[in-house]
């Protein structure tokens, strides 16, 4: 994920070849399912997630 890679969501959408806005609801709907509310927890729950994929 380019966010998670320190890329800004206007970034993330010019390498996507999306619009802003389509970051932004794709954003919303990550944080809303993993229960985060800034970037700092996203990229702290997908190191989580990570790091336990690893361990299977």
């Amino acid at each position: 994920m380019l966010l998670l890679k320190g890329h800004t969501m206007k970034e993330t959408a010019k390498l996507m070849g999306v619009t802003l806005p389509t970051i932004n609801t794709h954003t919303n709907s990550i944080h809303k399912k993993l229960g985060v509310k800034s970037r700092a927890q996203l990229i702290i729950q997908y190191r989580d997630l990570a790091e336990e994929g690893t361990k299977k």
